[in-house]
């Protein structure tokens, strides 16, 4: 089992450079295309009693398209791979990547995607809980990912034994891997069975 196709989220604002070396490392380990994707959504009229007093002009969404294209060429210049791809919209952060993210193994976000606008940032929590995808949050200042110790938060449920399948290729690359569970009485046993047989797998 591999990843054979990587995303990685890329701020239209801000350039990640470390998530983006990160994530152009895992493609290059694992042999995978990489996508980049970007998105900034158009803010709604402002309307006060029937009258719109602020709405964005065809300047601000030619603003907002040259914004996208800079990160395009930014992306493609970090990236030193044949299987590169580049993928961006204006709509919600959020949306854009639930929906490109069909097409991907793994997708790389970053982990301080809140408390700013919805129309311009990425969250981090709704995004991973609406992916249906693998997903692998990086904070900021990480460029490279080791991975020689893994630890594993075991609950015996459906989520987990997805997370752990979603998880192989990076456990086969790891040296130790460490196995966390909070049993209540009588259920230790049972449970590891059940991991074992997971891992046999």
């Amino acid at each position: 089992m591999s990843y054979a196709s990587i995303m990685v989220y890329v701020e239209a604002d801000r350039a990640p450079e470390r998530r983006v070396q990160l994530a152009a490392s895992l493609a290059n380990r694992f042999n995978a295309a990489l996508t980049g994707v970007s998105a900034l959504a158009l803010l709604p009229p402002l309307v006060i009693d029937g009258r719109v007093l602020d709405e964005m002009t065809g300047i601000d969404v030619e603003l907002m398209k040259w914004k996208l294209a800079a990160a395009a060429t930014w992306f493609r210049g970090m990236v030193r791979n044949d299987r590169m791809g580049w993928r961006s919209a204006l709509d919600h952060p959020g949306d854009v990547l639930v929906r490109e993210a069909r097409y991907a193994d793994l997708v790389v976000i970053g982990s301080k995607g809140r408390g700013g606008s919805a129309y311009r940032t990425l969250n981090t929590g709704e995004a991973v809980l609406k992916l249906g995808r693998p997903a692998l949050v990086v904070p900021d200042g990480i460029d490279t990912l080791r991975g020689e110790r893994v630890v594993i938060g075991w609950k015996d449920t459906r989520e987990s034994r997805r997370a752990v399948r979603d998880a192989i290729p990076l456990l086969q690359r790891a040296s130790q891997v460490i196995i966390v569970e909070a049993c209540g009485p009588g259920e230790q046993e049972r449970r590891w069975g059940d991991l074992r047989t997971l891992a046999a797998t």
